[in-house]
């Protein structure tokens, strides 16, 4: 069925949509905010332990783990209810509100992340630190595109 475009203010919801549509939301950890940390005599920042975490890294005998994978789709209940309320909230204009569930969506994300990283068995490889030693690295960040 199509959709019928018509009304005063229909144009006004089509851009507070379109508007929602230019938020990103990144998860991780951000390189030139990490510290870097002792691996097998080299520095590595906190971002590179976790993507060698998430990745795997064969030449030093570390599995992928997919910790960063795993937790977004467990949280992804309760992340889809904050962007459904995100959308609400454009389409009646409330920007600030919409921005707030993203905000709160991204929180689930990083909760999500910590949780799954502290349940996890520590994958030791040869001077590389655990993944739980820098879990509190991990945050997010709400760009407009």
């Amino acid at each position: 069925m199509p959709v019928i475009r018509k009304g005063p203010g229909f144009g006004a919801i089509e851009r507070r949509i379109a508007e929602l549509g230019q938020i990103q939301i990144a998860i991780g950890i951000p390189a030139e905010a990490s510290a870097n940390v002792q691996a097998s005599g080299t520095l590595v920042s906190a971002a590179g332990v976790g993507y060698l975490h998430e990745t795997g890294a064969p030449e030093i005998n570390l599995p992928p783990d997919f910790h960063l994978r795993r937790a977004i789709e467990g949280a992804h209940p309760e992340v889809a209810g904050h962007m459904v309320e995100a959308a609400r909230r454009a389409v009646l204009g409330d920007a600030a509100g919409a921005e707030a569930e993203a905000h709160q969506a991204s929180e689930c994300v990083i909760r999500a992340v910590k949780a799954k990283i502290a349940e996890g068995q520590p994958l030791n490889s040869p001077g590389l630190p655990d993944l739980k030693s820098i879990s509190d690295a991990y945050t997010f960040e709400i760009r407009h595109k």
